[in-house]
């Protein structure tokens, strides 16, 4: 039996979830397959190795791959350059975060924002609403007393 070679993953472009556990310090991911299933070897930078089944992870990829992605966040880097919100060192603080910006799902808006050709938003269907301080009597209440006090017109 011939062992088939391994593909080998960028640990900085792909998140790994197991349960309810993100893994962290990843170092390689080598990714096998074989008749039916696939497996990832991953080696932790503390030197240890496990080989999961790709059913048991989750994995959200990076679109920080993709040239127009980076192209776009170049652009929001150099316009956040010139942004007059400065830090308590006078640098842009908006830039700063953007130079923390080092991994971008494909599950996520930005990558919709960033490239609608590629990524595509999920559309959720939602049978009732989210009141996000407290239940619908509470919000009733924060409604009534804005109109009470005049801020719904």
């Amino acid at each position: 039996m011939r062992k088939s070679e391994p593909k080998i993953l960028n640990p900085a472009l792909v998140k790994v979830t197991r349960g309810d556990r993100e893994f962290n310090n990843i170092e390689a991911i080598e990714l096998y397959s074989a008749s039916a299933a696939e497996y990832w070897r991953i080696r932790f930078k503390d030197g240890s190795e496990r080989t999961y089944s790709f059913a048991e992870l989750e994995v959200v990829h990076s679109c920080r791959r993709d040239a127009i992605i980076e192209n776009c966040l170049e652009y929001l880097r150099q316009i956040a350059s010139i942004n007059g919100l400065k830090s308590d060192d006078d640098g842009s603080l908006l830039q700063k975060q953007y130079e923390k910006l080092d991994f971008v799902g494909t599950d996520t808006a930005m990558a919709v924002y960033l490239n609608p050709e590629n990524y595509k938003a999920h559309v959720v269907s939602v049978n009732s609403f989210i009141f996000p301080f407290g239940g619908k009597r509470r919000f009733v209440s924060y409604i009534i007393l804005g109109v009470f006090c005049g801020v719904f017109e």
